[in-house]
């Protein structure tokens, strides 16, 4: 009987339909497309196009639809910045002793693709445009407005530099979804990054206009609010998802507006969904005149150094010129790697003061949420800093990017904690290997703990006893580190779905670990109880990659070291 009814389940889902579904929303009508057990409606308009005046300024509302909006294919990507990920590859490939060279060249071609720098994917997405601020919704077919589902929003990586929604096309998750007979709805919208979307300085806090990007995403989430019933969601039951720079800001929506999420979304995963993490945490944010440099920079390669407004001149100039200006400013992938001159500020509107201390002072939504990270987190961001090859280099490089405020002291004491050895460098636990260069695996230790690992203790430590949540690590006994896992997270590698059915449990029930659907006809994929994370047990999801089964693990790695990393990064935000 429980065969029979998962049966007829799948069926309702899977019925193709025998025209174009057409959902009536506050634009106008939008017409969308159904194959197999999925209907999508893609690339509809958020907001208005932020073009002319609306350049380096913040959303505005969308336009009515002019007769029946044709919702069959992705928006093109907003603006991309050009990084130099190609170039740190070349130069550890031309290192003889790196010895991660069979596992990082196994992603390179797929990254350097996802990344817009490598040989284009099929079908080749279209160049991408100012005209970018757009939605897709992905649903089981034959859901109505009746059915009211679960809402999955997912916000893409990239480093706040590049990405789009066509990093992931979400049909994975929503199939297997409808296979656990927990059918739920993705939305991903595209959101302005770099220049764009981040631009800092004393300009760009004067009017008001910093984190573009995240007050598109903003903008979506209220757009899904007011507009997904139409779909079959439940506006009620939103979860944001994010990896990577997606990651961080779902952190970060998680403490803007008083940490009031405006009944915008009730829970959070800050992850990929299989649980190759691709992480990110609520990061310490400088006040927004601290990107002044990059600023006064594009200004001047866009010839409008002269004019008495260089904010409104920029809303002027041509966008190949504004682009090429964006272009010769550092990347994420340039020498100063995580110090990024595109990222979340204190700005004042979206975030009132550093993000660290509105979570501290209790500022943040109080829902439940899942984060993690991967235990080599520093590995990719350290191929561009391998000129550096002595201990002084080193400390210098620190004092320089990371904390130039720091005392001589606290930089000393970094040198102690991450101390001049190559067995005790990432990739840890892989001792005298993967030495690219002298310093690479101490600044990588270093660089992953300061961004990735000393910001997640934070956010549990403070959300500790306050709010459910779960805490995971993934660790490969030949090293996992965020470039890897990027690739593995956008691309939905098919048949691993044991992160996707934590995800799925937890969008439907708020607990990864709750499913209640026994009838479905396909069960779960081999999962353990996940405890929740709190100040006593500490307890990680150890996720082995398929090689080892799931494990639990305790916490504690690098207590002192990422303990002195949290302290000074809130005194000294980067």
């Amino acid at each position: 009987m429980l065969y029979l009814c998962s049966i007829a389940l799948l069926a309702t889902f899977s019925k193709a339909q025998s025209t174009a579904p057409v959902v009536s929303i506050q634009q106008g009508n939008v017409q969308g497309f159904t194959s197999g057990s999925l209907t999508q409606f893609l690339g509809i308009p958020f907001a208005a196009p932020p073009l002319g005046a609306l350049r380096l300024a913040l959303p505005a509302p969308p336009h009515p639809f002019n007769g029946t909006f044709q919702a069959a294919s992705k928006g093109p990507a907003c603006p991309q910045q050009s990084g130099s990920l190609s170039s740190a590859f070349t130069a550890v490939v031309d290192n003889p002793v790196l010895d991660l060279l069979a596992i990082l060249s196994a992603v390179v071609g797929d990254l350097l693709s996802l990344l817009g720098l490598g040989p284009p994917t099929t079908p080749v997405a279209p160049e991408p445009q100012e005209d970018c601020l757009t939605i897709d919704v992905i649903l089981p077919a034959g859901s109505t407005a009746a059915s009211k589902l679960p809402v999955i929003f997912w916000i893409y990586g990239g480093g706040f530099q590049f990405g789009s929604t066509r990093d992931n096309d979400g049909t994975t998750v929503v199939s297997r979804s409808i296979q656990l007979g927990e059918p739920v709805i993705y939305v991903a919208a595209n959101y302005r990054v770099n220049a764009f979307g981040f631009l800092g300085g004393k300009e760009v806090k004067a009017a008001g206009v910093g984190n573009l990007g995240l007050q598109d995403q903003r903008a979506a989430l209220r757009w899904v609010n007011q507009n997904i019933g139409a779909f079959g969601g439940d506006p009620t039951k939103v979860t944001i998802w994010g990896g990577s720079a997606g990651s961080v800001s779902v952190g970060l929506h998680m403490v803007t507006n008083g940490g009031d999420p405006e009944g915008l979304f009730r829970a959070a995963f800050m992850a990929c969904s299989n649980l190759h993490s691709v992480s990110g945490s609520v990061i310490p944010t400088q006040d927004i005149t601290a990107g002044q440099p990059s600023y006064d920079q594009i200004v001047s390669l866009s010839g409008c150094s002269s004019s008495s407004d260089t904010l409104a001149c920029l809303r002027t100039v041509p966008y190949q010129t504004l682009l090429d200006a964006v272009n010769q400013t550092p990347s994420i992938f340039s020498y100063m790697s995580l110090r990024l001159a595109y990222t979340p500020w204190t700005d004042g509107v979206f975030l009132t003061e550093n993000a660290q201390d509105l979570l501290a002072n209790g500022e943040y939504a109080k829902i439940p949420f899942i984060n993690g990270d991967v235990q080599d987190e520093g590995t990719l961001f350290s191929l561009s800093n391998s000129n550096i090859t002595t201990s002084d280099e080193t400390l210098a490089y620190i004092k320089q990017f990371w904390f130039p405020d720091a005392s001589d002291a606290q930089i000393a004491t970094i040198g102690t904690l991450y101390p001049d050895d190559i067995t005790a460098g990432s990739p840890f636990n892989t001792g005298t290997l993967n030495a690219i260069t002298p310093e690479y695996k101490r600044l990588a230790a270093l660089q992953g703990d300061a961004f990735f690992q000393a910001p997640r203790r934070n956010m549990f430590s403070v959300t500790n006893g306050v709010v459910p949540h779960w805490s995971y690590c993934e660790s490969l006994s030949l090293c996992v580190n965020h470039c890897q896992l990027s690739a593995k997270c956008l691309l939905n590698l098919p048949g691993d779905f044991q992160g996707a059915d934590y995800l799925l449990n937890f969008v439907n029930n708020l607990d990864p670990n709750v499913f209640n659907n026994p009838s479905a006809a396909a069960p779960m994929s081999s999962t353990i109880f996940w405890p929740q994370y709190t100040a006593a047990n500490g307890t990680l999801l150890t996720f082995q990659d398929g090689l080892i089964p799931l494990t639990l693990a305790q916490d504690n790695f690098r207590s002192e070291p990422i303990a002195f990393l949290e302290a000074l990064s809130r005194q000294f935000p980067f």
